[in-house]
């Protein structure tokens, strides 16, 4: 199977290990430090996909993770019935070992995940 980018992931993640799915993607230099960004694919096409954007983040020194949340192993197949762990676990990590602030970035049926989290965050406060 070919690589969905050139560059060799910092670390990987499983949902059966860490409770999500991503690879985590640390520039040789760092040019935002204390931030990160997170990007969700959409529901068409693959995680390689996803993974494939974070390429020109990584470039442009931008600590970055592609994060699966649907079609890999241990979450659905389908859009419905998508455990909002998956993304709460993503950001939960990065704030705990990389940085504080986390930036989102939701790719088409992304955004609706991110707006579930968000109103099941809000429900919380």
């Amino acid at each position: 199977m070919k690589k969905p980018t050139k560059y060799t992931p910092e670390k990987t993640f499983t949902i059966e290990k860490n409770g999500f799915h991503g690879t985590y993607y640390k520039p040789e230099k760092d040019n935002y430090p204390g931030k990160v960004l997170i990007v969700f694919g959409g529901s068409v096409g693959s995680y390689m996909l996803t993974e494939m954007c974070t390429g020109k983040y990584y470039e442009a020194g931008i600590n970055v993770m592609a994060v699966a949340y649907r079609d890999v192993p241990g979450a659905p197949d389908k859009l419905q019935g998508i455990p909002l762990e998956l993304v709460e676990n993503a950001i939960e990590w990065y704030r705990e070992y990389v940085a504080k602030k986390v930036a989102v970035l939701m790719l088409s049926a992304g955004c609706a995940v991110l707006y579930c989290f968000r109103r099941r965050i809000s429900a919380k406060r």
